[in-house]
């Protein structure tokens, strides 16, 4: 049996994507299923139906956050009989040709937001929210929703960039003791911003966030977040895959998975005394221009996760090493291993970078990356 991918090209290459499709992939090889991902050519042209077998029920998996979903998938779907499993997708639109497997982002924001006012925290910013992305117009009607905050004046829109997004926020900062940030890499470029223009964190603004990154936990600033699993999303996504083929089966599967509050630095590490709120009731919300990947503060952040997710044990005592200026004979002492490993090893931790050399990459880790989080990342090791 084969797996039928079609990623869209707005978000291939982010973190959720990339951590959802290699769990959808690991399944697939463990059961020795085949994985085929379709391209938008494929789809516009109808190229991707001669890829099914014959007689075979048809089901495709769409990778997406989009609010709107690509209306070519759509009209491939119909044309070719074809059932849809949106992954990383919320929204209620879903006809007999649509499952989805998605994250409560509803239920994340409340744990956000009550764990924010339990530490004293009412006056709270929704910051980076993406209008065009399902996941971030879920956390936006929550937040609107709820009667104990003023709506729209306080949601700030990344439509221009991380950096316009700031300068927005900025000018209201002073209403605010705390900001719910839409993903960890907002969360990041806030707290530098902030640290750049005398704010302190957590200190005059708790900050918390979205996502699982390395960064959230080896970063300047340890983020307080909702870790979103996308892992196990990718792993519900390919075992309701393997159900929805099974030709007896006519039905539309809807799924949320859970998200997990995590408390760090960011938030002084106050303790959650949580208190439920207002279920969410809120509006459609306005429309905005997003062009968050392409953005330059959020394209950085981005290297430095992409690295980091790509590391191993050896790969982060060498990059405690690089932090510490040690030279590659010291760093191979302190490794147990020989100087043309380490020498290896950097070379391919450069590649994941995108640094020119050892002076750029050890400049940006120092910006993003802090060393004692380095070192007790390594003390508590678990792979992700």
């Amino acid at each position: 049996m084969n797996v039928y991918i079609y990623s869209d090209p707005d978000f291939r290459g982010s973190l959720w994507w990339t951590q959802t499709r290699t769990a959808i992939e690991s399944e697939s090889t463990r059961k020795k299923y085949g994985v085929i991902e379709f391209s938008p050519e494929d789809i516009e042209t109808g190229k991707a139906a001669s890829f099914f077998e014959k007689d075979e029920k048809r089901v495709l998996i769409v990778l997406t956050t989009e609010a709107s979903p690509d209306r070519s998938v759509l009209e491939f779907a119909d044309a070719e009989n074809v059932h849809l499993l949106f992954v990383n997708r919320g929204g209620a639109d879903v006809s007999p040709l649509h499952s989805r497997i998605s994250v409560d982002y509803s239920g994340a924001m409340r744990k956000l937001t009550d764990y924010l006012v339990s530490a004293g925290r009412s006056r709270i910013a929704l910051y980076a929210i993406n209008p065009n992305s399902v996941t971030d117009r879920e956390k936006e009607r929550f937040f609107l929703g709820n009667s104990g905050f003023d709506a729209s004046a306080n949601i700030f829109y990344n439509g221009n960039g991380l950096e316009a997004c700031y300068r927005s926020f900025a000018d209201e900062i002073e209403r605010f003791d705390s900001v719910i940030c839409a993903n960890d890499v907002a969360a990041v470029s806030l707290i530098l911003n902030l640290q750049e223009n005398g704010y302190g964190v957590p200190g005059d603004l708790y900050v918390a966030s979205f996502g699982n990154s390395i960064l959230s936990r080896t970063g300047i600033m340890p983020l307080t977040n909702v870790t979103v699993n996308h892992d196990e999303i990718g792993r519900q996504a390919f075992l309701t895959y393997t159900y929805l083929k099974k030709p007896c089966v006519s039905v539309t599967v809807t799924a949320k998975i859970g998200a997990e509050l995590n408390i760090r630095a960011s938030t002084a590490g106050a303790p959650d005394k949580s208190a439920l709120m207002t279920p969410d009731n809120s509006p459609e919300p306005k429309k905005l221009k997003e062009q968050f990947y392409e953005d330059g503060p959020a394209v950085d952040i981005f290297r430095v996760e992409n690295m980091l997710s790509h590391c191993d044990r050896t790969d982060f005592m060498i990059i405690s090493c690089l932090l510490e200026d040690m030279t590659y004979e010291e760093t191979a002492d302190r490794v147990f291993t020989s100087k043309n490993t380490v020498t290896y090893r950097l070379k391919k931790i450069l590649g994941e970078s995108g640094a020119a050399g050892r002076e750029e990459l050890t400049g940006m880790l120092r910006r993003y990356v802090s060393p004692e989080n380095i070192k007790e990342y390594l003390k508590n090791w678990t792979p992700d």
